[in-house]
């Protein structure tokens, strides 16, 4: 038994999240998923044989990693187990958001909706990665929806913090009127960075702001979704953590950089217990949602607390 899986009815994850959260579902133990992030499983996901990087220009004219290393890790742990019989057999509504390129707009492949028909029963692993194949460093997933063809890319595009969305999930699978409690976890705030001047910003051209508009959207996108939860869900029903890092690229396997996420996650972790008591301290008929932002291999500061939560439990 899974004291994890046991605990949330709701699991929202973008990119990594999508990842942690499907693991969690299908009763990975959190120590195994950890492994996945710090072990040899990484190496595969983010390996670059010579010849992609010669044949894609390192990443300036095709995504700077082909994709198999991922597809590799997700059948093996998901193997063809589908989002609705996630749903079906767990009782878990799993809520993983996307990006459709070709439609142009959000889909997020859910577990409830796939278990009623309404949208096509994708296999988990498919699902997973067509929330977590970030454009730039990975291939977009192609995925038939009833008569749709979508093109799917990492949800991080619109929802990196995929709280909202998951909140939204417990409503539709839940009810309006349910009593629901939201746990989010984000992957680490880079700080430390060069220190801006409204003069020089009012200067800025296209080069500049394409330089900063990312990081200004994606966090921006983020903190709105905290903000906002905050106000309608309350205290007693709302916990967001959150933790300060270094700024880390999504792909480093740089020694240093692991463990500074590790740190990060054992920050994290000294709230175990008083989430856990929170945790248990809900009504028994309260719809509890997991949601896990994306970040890449900043995965590691979610997976650690995760581990640390089910020990609390």
């Amino acid at each position: 038994m899974s004291k994890l899986r046991d605990t949330f009815q709701v699991m929202g994850g973008t990119s990594t999240g999508a990842i942690l959260v499907a693991a969690v579902a299908t009763g990975l133990s959190p120590a195994r998923i950890l492994e996945m992030y710090l072990g040899a499983e990484a190496d595969e996901i983010f390996h670059r044989s010579g010849w992609h990087a010669w044949r894609t220009k390192r990443g300036w004219t095709g995504p700077k990693y082909d994709g198999k290393g991922l597809k590799r890790i997700l059948k093996k742990h998901f193997g063809d187990v589908t989002v609705g019989e996630v749903y079906k057999e767990q009782g878990i509504h799993l809520v993983l958001p996307a990006y459709d390129a070709v439609q142009e707009e959000p889909h997020e492949i859910d577990g409830w909706a796939a278990a009623h028909g309404i949208q096509e029963d994708l296999p988990l692993r498919t699902g997973v990665g067509g929330s977590s194949f970030a454009p730039t460093f990975m291939p977009t997933v192609s995925v038939k929806d009833g008569p749709v063809m979508r093109c799917l890319t990492d949800g991080g595009v619109y929802a990196g913090n995929p709280a909202m969305k998951a909140y939204a999930g417990a409503i539709m699978s839940h009810g309006r009127g349910s009593d629901i409690a939201v746990l989010s976890i984000g992957t680490g705030k880079p700080f430390g960075g060069a220190a801006r001047k409204c003069a020089d910003i009012a200067k800025w051209g296209k080069i500049k702001w394409l330089l900063a508009i990312f990081g200004i959207v994606f966090d921006g996108i983020s903190d709105s979704v905290h903000e906002s939860l905050e106000i309608f869900m309350g205290h007693e029903r709302y916990r967001r953590l959150q933790v300060g890092i270094p700024k880390i690229e999504m792909d480093t396997r740089d020694p240093g950089d692991l463990a500074n996420l590790r740190q990060a996650g054992e920050q994290l972790g000294r709230q175990a217990p008083a989430i856990a008591a929170w945790l248990k301290g809900l009504p028994s008929d309260c719809v509890i949602v997991l949601a896990v932002d994306g970040g890449g291999i900043r995965g590691i500061i979610p997976a650690t607390f995760l581990l640390r939560l089910e020990q609390a439990l």
